[in-house]
């Protein structure tokens, strides 16, 4: 029942607020993206592809990626795909999603990509969170991909979460900094097991 009060009070909160800025949500996500490309553009995975996607349209119901996925599913192999969604990174510690909605769960063996990563960064690995919305990992999820979300947050809240202050002042750079580390642990832990 609580779980259900939270979606009403976040559906509620979301439709009423004015528009935010969106420097945490999501612009913190694409900016980690656009330095990730930057830093892997000139390396060469064996048996990974990397692509770089940053789908709008999440608030209302995960549309973008819904519209990517669709168009692109039948280009990508499940053995050899690891979709890592990156959101709200600026503000707190970084977070892994392991359910969201009420019953969307993501898979255990991906999950454990994230702590392979976190270890490979040398950082500890991200707590493990439920949310009451759903975020553009869990699309690639039920298409049947391997999938996480990280996310940041402080004492379980993402910072500025709609609110007309979620401008890049009040952006935790160091929060997006740790995120990024783990990320780029992620990648590079997953393409190098598809090297061995």
């Amino acid at each position: 029942m609580a779980q259900i009060l939270n979606y009403i009070a976040l559906s509620l909160q979301a439709a009423s607020s004015p528009t935010a800025p969106g420097a945490n949500d999501n612009a913190t996500g694409v900016a980690a993206l656009l330095e990730l490309a930057r830093e892997i553009a000139h390396r060469r995975f064996v048996e990974a592809d990397v692509l770089f996607v940053s789908p709008g349209a999440e608030e209302v119901g995960v549309d973008g990626m819904a519209a990517w996925v669709s168009a692109h599913r039948s280009e990508l192999d499940p053995a050899t795909t690891l979709v890592v969604n990156l959101d709200s990174l600026g503000g707190g510690e970084p977070v892994v999603v392991e359910r969201e909605s009420w019953t969307a769960h993501y898979r255990q063996e991906d999950l454990a990509w994230v702590d392979r990563g976190a270890r490979r960064a040398g950082i500890a690995p991200p707590t493990r969170v439920r949310m009451a919305v759903n975020t553009d990992g869990m699309v690639a999820r039920h298409a049947g991909l391997a999938a996480v979300s990280v996310l940041s947050m402080t004492d379980g809240w993402l910072g500025k979460f709609h609110q007309a202050d979620d401008t890049p002042e009040n952006v935790d750079w160091d929060a997006v900094t740790r995120c990024l580390e783990l990320a780029r642990g992620i990648a590079d832990e997953f393409a190098g097991a598809r090297e061995e």
